[in-house]
């Protein structure tokens, strides 16, 4: 796991989770962000009890390559390795926390 976010940085995860991941994931990674009723199958948690633990290279496969069969789309054309390496880290830092 460490070597899938080595050298990212949580706060910039923040702020690029914050801008486009919170609208379908929540602002607290619940998965009810305001354009979550609408989608079906519902975005998951990232944090709390109903989040799947999911190891670090597997959130990253999902960020970068979206998840058939959702709304998930891949976020490799907008958003560099390192940042999606960086939003990851912020998951991962707020599921520490939760």
């Amino acid at each position: 796991m460490a070597e899938v976010i080595a050298g990212s940085d949580a706060n910039k995860g923040q702020e690029i989770y914050d801008k486009s991941c919170g609208n379908c994931h929540g602002p607290t990674l619940d998965g009810r962000g305001p354009r979550s009723g609408g989608i079906t199958p519902r975005p998951p948690a990232l944090v709390g009890p109903d989040a799947a633990d999911l190891p670090a290279a597997a959130l990253l496969r999902i960020v970068r390559d979206g998840s058939p069969g959702t709304s998930m789309a891949p976020w490799s054309r907008a958003f560099s390795e390192n940042q999606q390496r960086d939003v990851i880290a912020y998951i991962l830092a707020k599921k520490q926390v939760d």
